[in-house]
């Protein structure tokens, strides 16, 4: 979600507030919390299933930043900031002391630019081609969290059925649900033609998943870019 800047050396300040925080997630105690706390299943699975063997191959910091694709400074802040939420105003210093710029409205901007499919999650958005699907989501609520789940699974390469929704299901929901969304005049062709059924109700978003971008509120009400 952030881009590296070229700047001088950071702060002395600035150096020794980055090592008081790395001394304090980086032990195996941070990495328990961090595993089993802030990582989704998907996270765990990723790093092979085993706290201890993912520790030894990545430290703490390291996880984050593999899983993330970031720089270990940025890693380093965002895992500090879920254990102890920093003031905005110091965590993005620290992280422009650094190099590291955190416009998250500018992230998000250029996804939307780059012709992917781009979900926001509040207020709820969805954009193709770089044109905003003009559909009422709050009012359709369920076709929302549908399409929600299609995309995260699809960056993961995964498929859906009905067992990645909440409470008891019917079998053929999640053909009905891609018939009430894909059949509204503003949901784009070319988009529906990417759902792909795999068998009676198992269905796949057809797209490469640098294609499709996440973009999620943190605690400070900026946006974070979703990563499976």
């Amino acid at each position: 979600m952030s881009s590296a800047s070229c700047q001088s050396a950071p702060s002395t300040k600035a150096q020794k507030e980055l090592q008081a925080i790395w001394g304090r997630i980086q032990d195996p105690y941070a990495a328990e919390k961090l595993w089993e706390r802030h990582l989704t299943p998907q996270d765990r699975e990723r790093l092979g299933g085993d706290l201890n063997a993912a520790y030894h191959r990545h430290k703490t910091i390291g996880m984050w930043a593999w899983l993330r694709s970031m720089p270990a400074v940025q890693a380093a802040i965002e895992i500090y900031d879920r254990f102890a939420p920093m003031p905005k105003a110091d965590r993005e210093w620290l992280l422009r002391e650094f190099g590291v710029e955190p416009d998250a409205d500018m992230a998000l901007a250029r996804a939307i630019e780059s012709n992917a499919l781009v979900l926001v999650d509040h207020p709820r958005q969805a954009f193709w081609k770089a044109e905003k699907i003009e559909v009422d989501w709050n009012r359709y609520k369920v076709l929302w969290i549908y399409l929600w789940q299609l995309a995260r699974h699809g960056k993961s390469g995964l498929q859906i059925d009905r067992l990645d929704f909440a409470g008891s299901r019917p079998h053929e929901c999640v053909t009905n649900w891609k018939s009430r969304l894909t059949t509204k005049p503003e949901f784009p062709v070319e988009l529906r033609d990417r759902i792909i059924a795999h068998g009676d109700g198992v269905q796949q978003l057809d797209l490469p998943p640098e294609q499709i971008r996440i973009f999620e509120r943190d605690g400070h009400e900026d946006y974070r870019e979703w990563r499976p």
